[in-house]
């Protein structure tokens, strides 16, 4: 695989421009939409200190905006650490601090929990999804409508995913992934699976798991 996954998402905007990149609801975003809402973002995250091999933590359920935020991440050569809803501060606590992660975009509020309000004395910045919080940013406010002039290299040798483990046993244990590896096995898989590019790909897995990612990748 010698293609990374922002040069994937470059391709498909070239390529089909006004083909469906995201279904969601009712919502649906080309892929050249996404592409330029993804280096939008991006920007924004440059603005607010976030530069490459960084590691991003992301708790976000499945949403245009986990995607866009993993897309805009790769384009920044940074890391993505996914981060499942369900964890709290407890969990969020032993994350974080193992990442050295200073970044976390959440929700605002999820059911009857308030991640950002939990995260704000855990990392140093906190972006949220919904209403307003004090002490953390608006993720509205990081898609600044300007684009990047250009993106940060990487290679498909870079790490581009921190894992982590369930700790079943013992404290989860982060793994980080390069893109050579994840993306050449949903490019084997493509075949496979005889998918085709009239096809839709519906990720009923959380897009913090593996499983999840392992959806998109298929779709590029």
């Amino acid at each position: 695989m010698s293609e990374t996954l922002w040069e994937l998402v470059e391709r498909r905007a070239r390529d089909a421009p006004h083909a469906a990149a995201v279904l969601f609801d009712r919502e649906v975003i080309s892929n050249r939409q996404f592409h330029q809402r993804a280096l939008s973002l991006a920007r924004g995250l440059v603005g607010i200190g976030v530069r490459k091999g960084d590691v991003v933590a992301v708790q976000l359920p499945n949403i245009p905006e986990y995607l866009l935020s993993y897309a805009a991440i790769c384009a920044l050569g940074a890391t993505l650490q996914p981060v499942h809803m369900p964890y709290r501060r407890a969990e969020l606590a032993t994350l974080l601090k193992h990442s050295e992660t200073r970044l976390l975009l959440c929700l605002s509020r999820f059911k009857e929990e308030f991640p950002a309000k939990e995260a704000l004395s855990l990392v140093e910045q906190v972006v949220t999804l919904g209403e307003p919080v004090e002490g953390a940013r608006a993720f509205g406010s990081l898609a600044t409508g300007a684009q990047l002039e250009r993106v940060t290299e990487s290679s498909p040798e870079d790490r581009f995913l921190l894992l982590y483990t369930s700790g079943t046993t013992d404290e989860p244990k982060g793994v980080p992934h390069a893109q050579r590896g994840f993306l050449a096995n949903a490019m084997a898989s493509v075949p496979e699976m005889e998918i085709t590019e009239d096809e839709m790909i519906l990720s009923a897995a959380p897009l913090t798991h593996l499983y999840g990612l392992y959806a998109y990748h298929l779709s590029l």
